[in-house]
């Protein structure tokens, strides 16, 4: 959603990252957009956090403990609840191309390769919460 007065995208977005620093990075360039954020350290977080709270976007880390990202994503893309459409992007500093079938069958709406970075991270963004069901072109996903 883009707020008319001020042109500037406007939601709430929930980053799932386990990483600290990685979390404040990104909460920092989201805040900057003005955007509400909302963080979860693990996927079992995040499917706590959806259940309670309505999230416009959803940035997903690949590799988490216990619960990863893609394995996440599924649980919200089969949960049958309002907020199995929302957009995921999955941020992965492992993909490799051999990956890439099976992660998009888990119902990603796109991949950003970390570092992310903060041009790429806001092109995204803006894109998903403008136009939450269109696909960016697949030559910003990040696989080699």
């Amino acid at each position: 959603m883009i707020d008319q007065t001020t042109k500037r995208p406007k939601g709430h977005v929930l980053i799932v990252e386990d990483n600290t620093i990685n979390q404040f990075v990104m909460a920092q360039v989201l805040k900057k957009m003005g955007l509400d954020v909302g963080l979860a350290t693990s996927g079992e977080a995040c499917l706590t956090l959806v259940d309670q709270m309505s999230f416009d976007l959803i940035l997903m880390d690949k590799r988490m403990p216990g619960m990863s990202g893609v394995e996440a994503t599924l649980a919200i893309r089969n949960s049958g609840k309002p907020y199995a459409h929302t957009p995921i992007i999955l941020c992965t500093a492992d993909l490799m191309s051999n990956d890439k079938e099976a992660v998009m069958q888990s119902g990603i709406s796109h991949l950003l390769g970390k570092p992310i970075a903060q041009d790429d991270l806001q092109e995204c963004v803006r894109h998903f919460l403008q136009n939450p069901y269109e696909q960016m072109p697949e030559s910003n996903l990040a696989f080699a």
